[in-house]
């Protein structure tokens, strides 16, 4: 069986573990081009049997809304045209770019096209039930299929490692450690965590932030916020495969303040290391985990980060087993399987 990602990125760890288990059954899987025009001019397109496609935005988003009503026209045509007897499987990992310009537009498009989806793969009963009432989806055509952990997914670094990463943070060990690991966006809440954390005026606790930010304007203000504050750390910096379990290693607690997500894979990161996480409640998060970890408005944040840093050590690993425990079964192997379900 000939399968094509549409997109493919090399930097995303979804698509390598889910790539290098589906070739384990046999599965021959290609990366279509990056953009709009280049889609279409994939090699092997014609020949394969099923397109996956995952992230749309690539292909249908242009630099005014014109431009993009255009481009969602034509690739539908294009697609429907170009279907014969492939399959197009769509894994929703999200129904809107995040930083959406064209938010009605894209709301057009994906109506549309789930129409000539074959089936859709979800992480999450939220994303099922949002796409059947808003996008019209027909429930047939959608499989919740677990979002797959991130248990050895990264490389373990030594002790020395871990300990000049350490020094590198000026992290202070007696400190409760609260993190944001991930790339830096609007959506994602960083700022109000800022602002949290710094009310609650914490002498034995401090916040780690890391990550590659997106806009500079957004590094500057989250740096004029943190000026002169010893207890927060901003490592503004891609943070490369080969530390991500180092860093995790030095956090207490996960912080997922989103705005706005469907699902979150950076949340099955934190629960993969048994860490426990604190996470607003919108998208899927309900569904793993317990509501005192969940927070609906910034008073709630702060009483959360606050009943945290009340834990004892025995609870904080208590509930980081939790975490852990809920997510362990749901393999890559397991998601190729079904996902390879899907493409029969």
């Amino acid at each position: 069986m000939k399968v094509i990602f549409a997109p493919y990125s090399d930097g995303n760890p979804y698509q390598k573990e889910l790539i290098k288990e589906l070739e384990l059954k046999g599965v021959s899987v290609g990366n279509a081009g990056l953009g709009f025009k280049d889609f279409f001019k994939t090699i092997d397109l014609n020949k394969a049997d099923v397109i996956h496609f995952h992230w749309l935005d690539t292909y249908i988003l242009g630099n005014n809304s014109i431009i993009t009503f255009i481009k969602i026209i034509v690739f539908l045509l294009r697609l429907k045209l170009f279907k014969k007897s492939k399959k197009y499987i769509w894994t929703a990992h999200n129904l809107k770019s995040h930083e959406s310009s064209h938010p009605l537009l894209e709301k057009f498009f994906l109506k549309n096209f789930v129409k000539i989806l074959d089936r859709i793969s979800v992480h999450s009963l939220f994303a099922k039930d949002k796409l059947m009432k808003e996008y019209g989806a027909n429930s047939d055509k959608i499989q919740i299929i677990p979002h797959a952990n991130y248990i050895n997914a990264y490389p373990v670094r030594d002790d020395e490692r871990k300990l000049l990463l350490k020094n590198k943070l000026e992290i202070d060990n007696g400190k409760f450690t609260f993190m944001f690991l991930g790339n830096i966006r609007p959506y994602k809440g960083v700022l109000e965590v800022i602002s949290a954390f710094k009310e609650l005026n914490f002498n034995d606790a401090q916040l780690v932030i890391c990550g590659s930010v997106k806009a500079k304007d957004e590094q500057k203000l989250i740096e004029k916020k943190i000026d002169k504050f010893s207890n927060i750390k901003l490592i503004a910096e891609y943070i490369n495969d080969e530390d991500i379990s180092s860093y995790l290693d030095l956090a207490d607690a996960m912080l997922y303040p989103y705005k706005d997500i469907l699902t979150s894979g950076g949340l099955l990161l934190g629960m993969s290391y048994k860490k426990v996480c604190i996470a607003s409640n919108v998208g899927s998060m309900s569904e793993f985990l317990d509501s005192k970890f969940l927070f609906n408005t910034y008073l709630d944040l702060k009483e959360t980060m606050k009943e945290i840093r009340g834990f004892s050590e025995e609870e904080l690993k208590l509930a980081g087993e939790l975490n852990y425990s809920r997510i362990k079964d749901d393999t890559w192997k397991k998601m190729a399987d079904l996902t390879l379900n899907l493409y029969s």
